[in-house]
């Protein structure tokens, strides 16, 4: 048997990348138009209601967390004018969760929704510093810090430091920072 001219994987690898060049293309040509109709968040989940939608675009859920906005779940809009229901799990900080809506399209410009805030009564969260690892009492969202350098963040139950630089280090938890010392 004699092999193709084009092996078949380049034959595949190139329809893929061109697939992928196909809806870069489309987000960069379509603006996003969504109106809120109603956005709030209930047992671990962001609803969000939109009428308005032009094209197919992904809705980002972001998160406040330690200073920044942060992507915490995302969902592939419907791209109709007409009433559309979304629904996004999220975690909770102990006390205020700000969460808020984004949508990139031409030129990756946001199309931000108005920050909503949810107030979370959770146990405060207690850790103990191991020799390989930080134990959280609970699942948290974490950040790791030496000095301005983020080492780790997440959300999880621990924080695996075996392969990490003795010395001292700012742990944020909730809304609130400790120093701790891993030796």
């Amino acid at each position: 048997t004699s092999e193709p001219l084009i092996p078949m994987k380049k034959i595949l690898f190139i329809y893929i990348l061109l697939l992928n060049i196909q809806a870069s293309a489309q987000i960069t040509k379509c603006p996003p138009t969504y109106e809120v109709v109603r956005l709030w968040v209930d047992s671990n989940q962001v609803h969000l209601i939109t009428r308005g939608e032009s094209c197919s675009l992904p809705f980002y859920v972001q998160q406040y967390l330690f200073g920044g906005w942060k992507t915490v779940n995302k969902t592939m809009g419907q791209g109709t004018s007409v009433i559309n229901n979304y629904t996004m799990n999220v975690n909770f900080l102990n006390g205020s969760n700000h969460f808020r809506i984004v949508q990139f399209g031409r030129d990756s410009v946001p199309y931000l929704s108005k920050p909503i805030i949810y107030n979370a009564e959770l146990s405060e969260t207690k850790y103990t510093v191991g020799s390989e690892n930080i134990k959280f009492n609970r699942e948290t969202f974490y950040q790791l810090c030496k000095g301005e350098n983020i080492i780790s963040e997440g959300y999880g139950l621990d924080i695996k430091i075996l392969n990490f630089d003795k010395g001292e280090y700012n742990l944020k938890l909730d809304t609130r920072t400790e120093i701790i010392i891993i030796k």
